[in-house]
């Protein structure tokens, strides 16, 4: 079937496995024979996933933000990345961070916990999170094309990029938002075909090889990226009890 890849453009993909799980009108995965994304299809237009994301229906397969359980594992994580970010970039040099997607900002407080001078601003779609945690955010905005006159010196994506319709833009124009010198820190699940019954509702799916190959062809130096998490056999009994587990990061 001639289809071109939504991230290199090729018309040389195959069929890949059943999409599992239900999210729009998708039946298959295809994957790219030439950058090797595993992709949805038949791919939903932006009108279509625009809908899915403001009626609600993503937040029913989310934990609640505000769950005690849920901010303690986060601030555990959050520590664990910031820590991880600090072996790699001075923060000496960081002085304005954007959040994109920051969900509940609990990588923001654990931010200015260790780095009160950072000005840390977010996108995120839920107003609520402004609200509550107004004294942290600096800036608030419901997407990345309300972003005017600023630049950053770090940008955090953390399991976004998944959820995307179009990332090769998305990420140019992240890329645009950086100022000279910047960094962009970015976590996505690793090959979670391999191990998870349901991946409601992401779009696509890498390996490190080939998101490695989709940060090079939009001409990223790439600092580090590796995998991280159990290995997938240990992610199918992990998965399969209801919990989340296994990523890599960028």
């Amino acid at each position: 079937m001639q289809v071109r890849c939504k991230i290199c453009e090729n018309k040389n993909n195959i069929f890949f496995q059943k999409y599992k799980g239900s999210f729009l009108n998708i039946t298959d995965l295809r994957k790219c024979k030439k950058c090797g994304v595993v992709y949805a299809f038949p791919y939903p237009n932006s009108a279509e996933v625009e809908k899915y994301y403001k009626d609600g229906s993503y937040f029913s397969f989310v934990s609640n933000q505000n769950k005690k359980s849920l901010k303690i594992s986060q601030k555990i994580i959050n520590q664990s990345r910031i820590n991880f970010i600090s072996s790699k970039v001075s923060f000496k040099k960081i002085f304005k961070v954007l959040d994109i997607g920051s969900g509940n900002a609990n990588f923001g407080l654990e931010l200015k916990k260790n780095f009160s001078h950072v000005t840390y601003d977010i996108v995120e779609p839920d107003q609520s999170i402004f609200k509550e945690n107004s004294n942290l955010i600096t800036n608030f905005y419901l997407n990345i094309n309300e972003i005017v006159n600023e630049k950053y010196d770090l940008i955090i994506l953390n399991f976004v990029v998944e959820h995307l319709i179009d990332p090769a833009s998305y990420i140019s124009k992240t890329k645009e938002l950086l100022n000279e010198g910047g960094f962009i820190y970015i976590e996505i699940p690793n090959s979670e075909y391999e191990y998870k019954n349901s991946y409601t509702p992401h779009l696509f799916f890498w390996n490190l090889d080939s998101f490695k190959f989709f940060l090079n062809s939009k001409n990223f130096h790439i600092i580090f990226a590796n995998t991280f998490g159990m290995d997938f056999e240990n992610a199918k009994k992990y998965f399969n009890a209801g919990k989340e587990i296994n990523k890599y990061s960028i």
